[in-house]
C-alpha cells in the first residue's frame, strides 16, 4: 500500500494516480530504514495551493510537507507495471502479426488466387476471359502480362481459323474442279471409244 505521514503516524491510503503525481511533485528525496520496514521519504515542494494538493492526493500534507511510502508496495507496483507492459507488449505483437497476415492475404494470397483461376478458364480453352487487373505492383504486372498473352493467343488462334476456313473453301473448289475434271475425262474416254 501506498502510506503518507501527515501528524505523526496517520497513515492514509492514496491512489496509484496521486503515486503519479508524486513523481511529478518530488524535488528530491532520501531513503531511511526502519526496524521493521523500509520507507521512501520524500519532501514535497509544490507550487499548488493546499485545497488543489488535498484534491489532487486526497489528503492534505501541509503540516508535514513530506510523505512516505513501503519500498515493498513500490516493488510491488513496479513489478505489475512491468507485467502490465509486458503483456500489452505481447499483445500489441499479436495484433500487428494479424493485421500483417490479414493485409498480405488481401493484396497478396487473393489476386493470385484469381489469376490462377482464369489461367485454369483459359487452359480449359475458355479464350475470352481476362484477369483482373487491380494494382499496378508485380502482381498486377503479371495479369496484365496475362491478359496480353491471351489477347496473342486469341488473336492467332482467330487467324488460324480464318486460314483454315480459306483452306477447306480452295479444297472444296479443287474438289469440285477434279469432279468436273473427271467427269470431262469420262465424256472424253466415251467419244474416243465411239471414234475407234
Amino acid at each position: 500500500m501506498f502510506n503518507s505521514k501527515i501528524r505523526g503516524n496517520n497513515l492514509k491510503r492514496v491512489s496509484i494516480g496521486a503515486l503519479l503525481m508524486f513523481v511529478a511533485l518530488v524535488a528530491s528525496s532520501e531513503v531511511r530504514a526502519e526496524e521493521e520496514e523500509r520507507e521512501l521519504v520524500i519532501p514535497l515542494k509544490t507550487k499548488y495551493a493546499p485545497q488543489e494538493r488535498e484534491a489532487i492526493l486526497g489528503f492534505d500534507i501541509a503540516h508535514s510537507g513530506e510523505a512516505a511510502m513501503s519500498l515493498g508496495y513500490i516493488q510491488d507496483q513496479a513489478a505489475q507495471a512491468r507485467n502490465r507492459i509486458f503483456l500489452l507488449t505481447l499483445i500489441s505483437i499479436v495484433a500487428i502479426c494479424l493485421l500483417t497476415f490479414a493485409l498480405l492475404r488481401k493484396s497478396v494470397l487473393h489476386p493470385i488466387q484469381r489469376l490462377s483461376g482464369v489461367t485454369k478458364l483459359v487452359a480449359a480453352g475458355d479464350l475470352t476471359q481476362r484477369a483482373e487487373v487491380t494494382s499496378t505492383d508485380e502482381i498486377g504486372e503479371l495479369a496484365s502480362s496475362f491478359n496480353s498473352m491471351t489477347d496473342s493467343i486469341q488473336k492467332k488462334n482467330e487467324e488460324l481459323q480464318t486460314f483454315n476456313e480459306e483452306l477447306q473453301t480452295t479444297n472444296e473448289e479443287l474438289k469440285s474442279t477434279t469432279e468436273e475434271l473427271e467427269a470431262t475425262n469420262e465424256e472424253l474416254k466415251a467419244s474416243n471409244e465411239e471414234l475407234e
